[in-house]
């Protein structure tokens, strides 16, 4: 299936995983260097509103939850790269930074909690 490398290791005793998956991240560490800052594009404001207009509208139609519409409020913010007023290219960090103070915001929210927690025992989604 052109899943694994030639080089990948298959451990077949699952007592001997752990180990085997620590030093293989040791030796990996040994060479590692970290990327050089990327660029990527940010949509802007224009293209949050066109994503929040058809956000309301999955509400409207009986699509969407209001928690839903939250979660998809937030995210259509940190795609389109927050609060910049025209498309263009940012740092990558803008994007980490959106993501990270978006799931801080919605963690607090206990119909996020109840959906996290349900989604853990039943593996399966929580519509609230």
């Amino acid at each position: 299936m052109g899943i694994l490398g030639a080089n990948d290791r298959i451990v077949l005793n699952r007592d001997h995983l752990l180990g085997e998956a620590k030093r293989e991240a040791l030796h990996m560490a040994g060479n590692y260097s970290a990327p050089t800052e990327r660029r990527v594009y940010a949509a802007g404001r224009d293209a949050y509103s066109a994503l929040l207009i058809g956000i309301e509208g999955f509400v409207e139609g009986g699509y969407a939850s209001e928690h839903d519409a939250l979660i998809a409020r937030k995210l259509a913010y940190v795609l389109t790269g927050g609060a910049i007023s025209e498309p263009g290219w940012v740092d990558e960090q803008v994007f980490l930074d959106l993501e990270r103070a978006a799931f801080l915001e919605l963690v607090q929210t206990p119909k996020t909690l109840e959906r996290m927690a349900y989604t853990l025992q039943t593996n399966k989604p929580l519509r609230n």
